[in-house]
């Protein structure tokens, strides 16, 4: 299934989760492997001290315009399985008014009129592409959702915490011997939730 496909992609593709994600610890990490009489002692104290600014404002800089962007996202992906759900008709794909179409679809989803889709119809590959592309556009945020919320796991044991890294990896390593959601579970606890993505776009 198209959410299994993207949960391979977590488990066979995605070597570090939260990697994008500035934190304390991590530049505590970084700070120590300075530490060699030389590197380190060159640093400015005083710019250290407001490390836990910095880390706050650089961490809000990647939230820039992240609602903009997740909508235009969510309506690429729901635009690509609008045009699935409909049995077409040899008549029907002759008459298709494809303007037409994507405003009827934008008033059904409630998409605000300032943002249009990222892609048109025309030139949106996934949609026509292949069985692996057609009606898997949203397998993108679907894997964005997965690495939010496998992360959780590693800010709240530490990020270098060997336990959650053994267990990450015994996820990674697992492959296609079980159902990925199953594997996902083991390592997490739970069945993964958009909440971790939201929080870190600034969405909630």
């Amino acid at each position: 299934t198209r959410r299994n496909y993207s949960e391979r992609y977590l488990i066979n593709a995605q070597p570090v989760i939260g990697k994008m994600k500035i934190t304390e610890e991590k530049l505590k990490a970084f700070k120590e492997t300075l530490n060699d009489g030389t590197l380190y002692n060159s640093l400015d104290d005083e710019l250290l001290s407001y490390q836990h600014t910095l880390v706050q404002k650089l961490n809000e800089t990647a939230q820039f315009n992240m609602g903009f962007m997740t909508t235009e996202l969510v309506g690429a992906a729901l635009l690509d399985m609008y045009w699935h759900k409909k049995a077409w008709t040899p008549e029907d794909v002759k008459a298709i008014d494809v303007k037409a179409f994507e405003q009827d679809v934008k008033s059904q989803i409630n998409m605000p009129a300032l943002v249009e889709f990222r892609y048109r119809s025309p030139y949106f590959k996934h949609i026509f592409a292949d069985d692996q592309y057609a009606c898997g556009y949203y397998t993108y945020l679907w894997s964005q959702v997965l690495e939010a919320d496998g992360y959780m796991a590693f800010e709240k044991a530490g990020c270098f915490d060997k336990a959650t890294a053994d267990a990450y990896r015994a996820l990674l390593e697992a492959g296609d011997t079980e159902d990925p959601m199953v594997l996902y579970k083991k390592f997490r606890g739970q069945a993964p939730t958009a909440d971790a993505l939201l929080r870190n776009r600034g969405l909630k």
